[in-house]
C-alpha cells in the first residue's frame, strides 16, 4: 500500500518525528503565503514576554498561612 502523508512516527515515544518542514501543512493544506519551519518560525511570529501578577484576596486575613506569594485562586 503506498500513502502521502506529512510525518510518520513508528516506535517512538512521541507521535511523530520532530517536523523539519512547514507547520502550519503539507502540501494542498499549506495555509499562509510565507514558507515558514517550525519552531524559528514561531519565535520569529511571536514575541516571548514575562507577566508577574499578584492576586490578592478580598478579605484581609490574620492567618499567616495565607501570607506570601502563594495564594488560593478560586475559580467561579
Amino acid at each position: 500500500h503506498a500513502v502521502q502523508v506529512g510525518q510518520v512516527g513508528i516506535n517512538v515515544p512521541i507521535p511523530v518525528p520532530l517536523p523539519f518542514f512547514s507547520f502550519t501543512g503539507w502540501k494542498g493544506s499549506f495555509y499562509g503565503d510565507l514558507h515558514a519551519y517550525g519552531k524559528q518560525a514561531v519565535r520569529f511570529y511571536t514575541e516571548t514576554k514575562t507577566v508577574t501578577s499578584r492576586w490578592l484576596d478580598d478579605e484581609p486575613t490574620t492567618d499567616e498561612s495565607s501570607a506570601g506569594p502563594n495564594m488560593t485562586i478560586h475559580l467561579k
